[in-house]
Order: C-alpha cells, then structure tokens, then sequence
C-alpha cells in the first residue's frame, strides 16, 4: 500500500502540470488565492521551456475549440471600449477579465498532459476542507450565541459568496457521484462524502444551485440505472435524498422561508417592493432593467465600462432605489455580456458553451453534466463579473477542450 501511494506521489510530482493539479485544490477554498495560482503555472510551463509544435499550435486555433471563444469575448471588451465613457471602469474590467485570454494561450502554446484523477480528486479535497472551514468558524459563532442560523448561508461560506462556493461544491458532488456509479468508490466512502456535500449544499442555501442539485441528481440516478441495472437501490437514494431535504428544511426554517419566499414572489401578482434588495426581489428588479436597456442598445450594447452606470442611472429613473444605490450589475451574465458587449457579445459567450458541450473530450457525460452546471449558474448570477467565477470558468472550461492522460472513457 506503501509502495503504491509512493508510486502516485511519484508520478504526480513528475507531471508536467504539477501546478495545474494544485490549482484544482484552490477553487473551492478562497478566490483570493486564484491568481497567484495562475502565476505558478505560467512559471512552471516557462521554466520547462516546452512548447506545442507550429502544427499543434494552428490545429488548436479553430472554432471547435472553447479556447478561441473566450480570445473572442476578450477582444469584444476592447471593441466594447469604442463607445464606453467610464474608461477607467472599462480598464478595470478588462484587466479583470484578462484570463479570458491568458488560460487558453496557455493551453494553446504549452502541451499539457493533464491527470483528470488526480485533478478531480483535489479538487474533491479543497471542497471538503473548505466545508470544515465553514463548519469550524460556525460552531464557534454557535458556540457564542446558540444560534443555529450560523450554520447557513454565507456564515458557512466563509471565503467566498455562496452561490460560487455550492457551485463548485456540486461538482465535486458530481465527481464522486460518478465514480460511484463506475465502482470506482467504495459505498461508504462515496456516501459518506455525498452526505456532507448535499448538506453544505442545501445550507448555503443559493436558490438556483439546489434545484441544479436536485436535477443532477436525478440525472445521475438515471445513469445508475442505466449503468447498473439496480433500480432498487437508486429509488432508496432517491427517498434518502429527500429525507435530508425535508429533515434540514424542518430543523432550519431561516432556509426553507428563503424558497418560499422566492416561490411566492415569482407566482404573485403582488407589487414587487421597488426599494427591497432581497435577493430575489433585487434580480427581478434587475432583470426588468437590463432587459430594458438591452432593446435600446441592442446590436452593439452600452460598452464595456458603462454597463454599471447605465443600470444605476435607469433604476433610479424606474424608483428602484434598494438595487440602484447598491450599484449592482444585472444578475444574469448572459444579459449582462449582452447589455455590455451587445449581440455579438452574448452569441460569444453562448458559443463557449455550446462548443465545450459539443466537442468536449472524454468522459463525455460527466463533462457535460459540468458544463451544464456552470451554464445553469450564469442564469441568475454574474459569473464572468468576479475572480471568484472568471478564473474557475474559464479553467474548467479549458481543461475539458484538452485530452486528459487517465483511464475514465465513459
């Protein structure tokens, strides 16, 4: 056993993306640490001074590839910059956004071989000390005030927003619910993690990222019957899963009133409160908003510094004074790429999706169950607004348009 962990820790520190496997491990801990993470492995391909022959390098510039897509999104923030007023709010995002085009040029320049085990299970571990992080400084503020609250949202998301952080949760979710189901783990281990991932999950309580939960779920249970034959056991993970879902809704009320209250919001007729910034009162909100501005502005948008100024001049103009005074963007990253970089924008960042969904490499289903997942989050987050989602993103994005040194041909 001895002899056989060495032998990995062996191969792993001979990998030719020794930090590109460790970045894996950041991504669910702190987003503070991302771009450092990056600049370790541009100085560890630098350092190995390989590079992809000319041929390599002109085979990967095609549109079938994810990578050319994100090149693309980032030139159109410069183009964006052509009827842009804030400049240096302009500068500022696109130097934000500069992994757009440093990931890919480095997956393009540079041949990776990439260990998807190895990356997976890092990844899987950053996701669960960053649960006993969480865990860790809740107990001691439960242990100061007795409030079980404290075990929720973003008290348990300590470094990061909590829709980011559940995202990257369900995909180590997604990881080892997979490898379960192609006997690559054993039974307790694999429900013992699934356990603690699906209540960190339910208890960060983002509203999108649990019905993303419960449909992945499904999907994968699908694809246990399919894999296995035993139907049986899926119905009784199926019963168990709910039994979790019900058992932490009774114990915490404060979760199950923030889907209640959504769902009472989206059926009512009831005027929404136009100074409330609740989290979904203030996406309606914004929503309506960028919708608005993007029929104005619809070809070639308002430009890529003037976004957040457009949207805070018209929501005062529309008295939503909660959303407009907290200066925030649309809440939706496909209507804010479009509502920035205009039509042209927004089929670009559609086109990265629908790339790496079409021509991803092996295992293609649990690939795109992932690519699903980030897709599904963009829907009522500005994912691409942030380090904490732009670097994730794009890495992710990234390593699934490569071909990947493990044995997983599913």
């Amino acid at each position: 056993m001895m002899n056989g962990l060495y032998l990995k820790l062996s191969q792993f520190s001979k990998s030719n993306a020794l930090f590109i496997h460790l970045f894996a491990f950041i991504i669910p801990l702190n987003p503070k640490w991302l771009s450092i993470g990056i600049i370790l492995i541009i100085l560890e391909q630098l350092i190995r001074f390989q590079f992809n022959s000319f041929t390599k390098i002109v085979n990967e510039l095609t549109l079938k590839k994810t990578y050319i897509w994100f090149i693309i999104l980032y030139v159109l923030h410069f183009v964006g910059l052509w009827n842009t007023n804030n400049i240096d709010f302009a500068w500022m995002d696109i130097g934000m956004k500069s992994s757009f085009i440093i990931l890919p040029l480095l997956f393009i320049v540079f041949p990776i071989k990439l260990n998807w085990i190895y990356f997976r299970n890092l990844f899987i571990l950053g996701s669960m000390i960053s649960i006993l992080i969480g865990l860790t400084f809740s107990s001691i503020k439960y242990y100061e005030t007795g409030r079980l609250w404290y075990f929720t949202e973003s008290y348990l998301s300590y470094f990061m927003h909590r829709s980011y952080w559940s995202a990257y949760l369900l995909l180590s979710y997604i990881f080892i619910f997979h490898d379960w189901i192609i006997g690559k783990l054993q039974h307790l281990y694999a429900f013992l993690m699934l356990f603690v991932l699906f209540c960190a999950i339910i208890l960060a309580g983002s509203k999108i990222i649990v019905l993303i939960l419960l449909i992945s779920t499904i999907i994968l249970l699908i694809r246990f019957f399919i894999f296995t034959g035993r139907w049986k056991l899926g119905i009784v993970i199926f019963f168990i899963s709910i039994g979790i879902l019900l058992t932490l809704a009774i114990s915490l009320p404060t979760v199950t009133g923030r889907f209640t209250s959504t769902l009472q919001k989206l059926t009512t007729s009831k005027q929404i409160d136009k100074t409330s910034t609740e989290s979904t009162t203030a996406r309606i909100l914004m929503w309506e908003t960028a919708s608005e501005l993007i029929k104005e502005n619809f070809w070639s948008g308002v430009g890529t510094g003037d976004i957040k100024d457009e949207l805070k001049k018209r929501n005062f103009k529309k008295g939503n004074i909660g959303v407009a005074e907290r200066n925030l963007n649309a809440h939706n990253q496909f209507l804010n790429t479009h509502l920035a970089l205009g039509i042209t924008g927004l089929f670009t960042l559609i086109m990265i999706f629908l790339t790496s969904f079409i021509f991803t490499h092996q295992p293609k289903f649990l690939n795109r169950l992932i690519i699903f997942v980030l897709f599904c989050s963009l829907i009522v987050e500005s994912f691409l607004e942030t380090q904490a989602g732009i670097i994730p993103v794009t890495f992710i994005l990234c390593i699934l348009s490569i071909n990947r040194n493990d044995s997983l041909n599913l």
